[in-house]
């Protein structure tokens, strides 16, 4: 191999893996979305690996119709697949309570030191004659 293929394929390689890797300490928003009826929609956090210091989460519920209510949990998961709740016995704090009471302008935040699972995920749950915006966002700190 030339060295000038070897500097090509290293700089791919270095683009790649720049590409994939998560950027600790800088803000993340998860997609926006609505709760409307008694459904349950999830906001996905990226999935966490490697090693690091902790994992805050946040999201903010806006009244666009109705009144806002329902609940909110967080669930984290080490496939993807199986989710169990995380709650304050978890080493989770949380600014309220482990099950959030939606109500308009509500903002939920979620501190885990050292996260213990690879997935995380919001899942919130709106009632019948409602519509509320939903805005998550997450910071991982090394």
């Amino acid at each position: 191999m030339t060295m000038k293929k070897f500097i090509i394929l290293l700089a791919v390689l270095f683009v790649g893996m720049a590409t994939f890797a998560q950027s600790p300490n800088k803000v993340v928003s998860i997609t926006v979305d609505t709760l409307t009826k008694v459904e349950t929609e999830y906001f996905v956090v990226q999935p966490i690996t490697g090693t690091y210091k902790s994992l805050a989460i946040q999201a903010l519920f806006t009244q666009l119709g109705g009144t806002s209510d329902g609940t909110a949990i967080l669930q984290g998961s080490i496939d993807g697949t199986s989710y169990q709740t995380i709650n304050s016995s978890t080493k989770a704090v949380f600014s309220t309570n482990d099950t959030l009471t939606i109500t308009n302008g509500a903002v939920w935040n979620v501190y885990l030191d050292d996260p213990q699972f690879v997935y995380y995920r919001i899942a919130a749950t709106g009632t019948a004659n409602d519509t509320t915006l939903v805005t998550p966002k997450y910071i991982i700190k090394k």
